[in-house]
């Protein structure tokens, strides 16, 4: 397939870049109908071939509640320590969880506002 041939049938994706500028990707083609091509060309097609097994690592319950009391106490340390980061992360959390607030999970701080979390004094 020569390469006017292969851009008529190619994809394009349209989309504004890191600063806001009109960015146009062209070429793009569906791994389907890639591979339809390498077998009407006769290349070898990789559909039979075998995967690579991702290995699967087991770590103990202990051992990751362990490791997770100590990112959560230097996450605190650093935090303490370097205000201006404290607050983006805090404004960056909060941002997210009113821009998407169907996942709460994008940010690694999590914090409650009294209203929410149920611990409203008596006394007010």
């Amino acid at each position: 397939m020569t390469l006017p041939e292969a851009l008529e049938q190619a994809g394009t994706f349209v989309f504004l870049d890191y600063y806001g500028r009109l960015a146009i990707e062209r070429g793009f083609v569906k791994p389907d109908a890639a591979a339809e091509d390498e077998d009407s060309e006769g290349l070898p097609s990789v559909r039979g071939a075998a995967k690579p097994k991702v290995p699967m690592i087991n770590h103990s319950a202990a051992l990751i509640e362990d490791l997770t009391a100590h990112k959560t106490a230097a996450l605190r340390i650093e935090l303490a320590n370097n205000p201006d980061v404290a607050l983006v992360a805090v404004v960056h959390a909060m941002l997210l969880s009113v821009a998407y607030p169907y996942n709460s999970e994008q940010s690694a701080l999590q914090f409650a506002d009294a209203r929410t979390a149920g611990a409203v004094d008596e006394g007010r």
